[in-house]
């Protein structure tokens, strides 16, 4: 398995700058591996501490001390550290919220030795500490599920994702290439992004051990629901999350979640699945200029869930054979389209937090008009439209486009990529002239 933040991780192991590291995201996306994958390649000593499996190793750290600390650890664990050639590896470290502050005093007086904090519910201690955090002392990485070219090097398609690549510079691709990603993008909407998934699926291709782990996986999610409990309702959650994966592709509408509770407690679960990373809200925007979040409108906003295989697997999609999984199509198309664009989207800049939003009017006598996602690039609003198939109208695009005067935007279709001048007159009989880059949607992460 390969993972484009392990370069990442490199860089920051040989930095002359090197601060401890949070790595943060949601459980079982990789964290831990990566880690001890680091280590690994790059010929380091990994001294691994658990604060979730053994909660009592936290009293080492009562020092602000890093020798005394270094030296507890290596009384108790039997090893000889040398801070030079060792990666302390600080795993689960919500379970020990106490020992975040002390990475200030490695930054400080042993700099020498690299010092990752991982945890799957970090976002919570991080959102409610009770403590000084180490401001300017700690940097942070993000890890979300693998993107599509993490998929296809797992499966051993290496070259395919190097055309890809090249492919997107070039906008040149043969036919029967694009035929060929189309149907391993297919692949991946199933499977998702999930190490253990995407691992078991290089090794097997069988879907309905790929079902298994992902209901696995998600009754793990579940599970957690239970360490919330004392200020939220597991069955709320629960709801919740089955809510924000049917409305997919749709405004969040705190009704929709089939619970009699007050739309407040549905709201602190909601908030409660982003802080977990379980889903990603995408808001509201004017569009009007940078900084997209200066128009941002936080009581309206779209869902995009973790992973389009786990989205897949609760909507109740199964196929159990070769040919039942040949003949799949999306549940429903359009949503599932945004959800992997959305989904690609967020790990294109690895491995920092990414930020998207999304555009609607309701215009009088002009119907609705949506935009998919808007971002910022090379200091200009992009707006981002996402097609299921190889057609559709982009009636709304064209009014952004000229209502905002932008110069360029981006679609998402099965199409081959291509750019094309647009010279056309919106529906309501306003000129407007625009570059209009088209990629296939298994592109989405190479923007």
């Amino acid at each position: 398995m390969e993972r484009k933040i392990l370069s990442n991780l490199k860089t920051w192991l040989y930095s002359s700058e090197r601060k401890p590291l949070i790595l943060r995201g949601a459980r079982q996306v990789g964290k831990t591996w990566v880690v001890r994958e680091l280590a690994k390649t790059e010929e380091y000593d990994l001294i691994e501490i658990n604060f979730e499996r053994n909660p009592e190793y936290a009293d080492w750290f009562e020092s602000n001390s890093p020798t005394t600390i270094l030296e507890l650890i290596e009384l108790n664990m039997n090893k000889d550290i040398q801070p030079e050639k060792t990666i302390l590896f600080l795993d689960e470290i919500q379970a020990a919220s106490a020992v975040l502050p002390k990475l200030r005093w490695f930054r400080e007086e042993m700099q020498s030795l690299a010092v990752v904090a991982a945890g799957s519910l970090l976002e919570f201690t991080l959102e409610n500490h009770e403590f000084s955090m180490p401001v300017g002392r700690v940097s942070y990485m993000y890890m979300r599920p693998m993107s599509f070219v993490e998929f296809l090097w797992a499966l051993d398609e290496k070259k395919l994702a190097d055309y890809m690549i090249t492919a997107r510079e070039s906008l040149e691709m043969h036919e029967s290439i694009h035929k060929k990603l189309l149907e391993k993008f297919r692949e991946y909407t199933l499977i998702g992004g999930m190490p253990e998934c995407v691992n078991s699926w290089a090794a097997e291709h069988n879907y309905s051990v790929i079902a298994e782990i992902q209901g696995d996986l998600l009754q793990s999610y579940r599970d957690d629901f239970n360490k919330y409990k004392d200020r939220l309702s597991p069955e709320v959650m629960r709801m919740t999350m089955n809510s924000a994966v049917k409305q997919i592709g749709c405004k969040f509408v705190y009704s929709e979640v089939d619970t009699t509770d007050s739309s407040v407690n549905v709201k602190k679960s909601l908030n409660s699945l982003a802080l977990a990373r379980l889903l990603y809200k995408t808001y509201h925007t004017a569009g009007n200029g940078l900084p997209l979040g200066a128009d941002m409108n936080e009581k309206f906003f779209k869902c995009i869930f973790i992973d389009s295989g786990l989205a897949m697997n609760m909507l109740g999609f199964k196929c159990y054979t070769e040919k039942e999984f040949m003949e799949t199509v999306w549940t429903n198309k359009g949503a599932m389209a945004e959800q992997l664009v959305g989904q690609l989207l967020l790990t294109r800049e690895v491995p920092h937090d990414a930020f998207v939003y999304y555009w609607q009017q309701i215009g009088s006598g002009s119907g609705n008009g949506e935009i998919d996602y808007l971002i910022a690039k090379d200091g200009e609003v992009l707006p981002i439209e996402v097609k299921s198939g190889a057609s559709g109208s982009m009636k709304s695009l064209h009014i952004f486009m000229e209502s905002k005067g932008l110069s360029q935007a981006v679609r998402f279709d099965t199409n081959m990529p291509s750019l094309m001048n647009v010279d056309i007159k919106t529906s309501q009989g306003k000129p407007v002239k625009y570059k209009l880059l088209s990629l296939p949607l298994y592109m989405a992460e190479l923007l």
